[in-house]
């Protein structure tokens, strides 16, 4: 008899722990205040985790926190169908982010 494949829904419950975890590991990088540059909101306003490289053009990176950046609701919305014009501003605000976590880190 062959291996019993893993049913669906364990496969679902999967990947929502996985992009749960993402989620939060994005946010708390950083410090749970929209990353846009220039936004109104001023890090007050409930920040989203938005996935740099779009779910579904980069399903090798889905899941990596470098892939991820907070974004409050209007920005996640004003940049939705445009992200490709925004990648490498997010990147570049992603490895600032850890490198300040970094040097906080190694200071303490």
């Amino acid at each position: 008899m062959g291996r019993k494949k893993a049913s669906h829904r364990y496969t679902s419950e999967a990947m929502k722990t996985k992009y749960f975890d993402w989620r939060k590991q994005v946010l708390e990088r950083d410090d749970f205040k929209c990353q846009q540059p220039g936004c109104y909101c001023n890090g007050r306003s409930k920040v989203e985790a938005h996935h740099i490289r779009t779910w579904a053009k980069s399903k090798r990176d889905r899941f990596d926190v470098n892939n991820g950046i907070a974004l409050c609701k209007r920005a996640h919305k004003a940049i939705t169908g445009k992200e490709e014009l925004f990648e490498q501003l997010y990147d570049l605000i992603v490895i600032m982010n850890k490198s300040c976590k970094t040097n906080t880190k190694s200071r303490t």
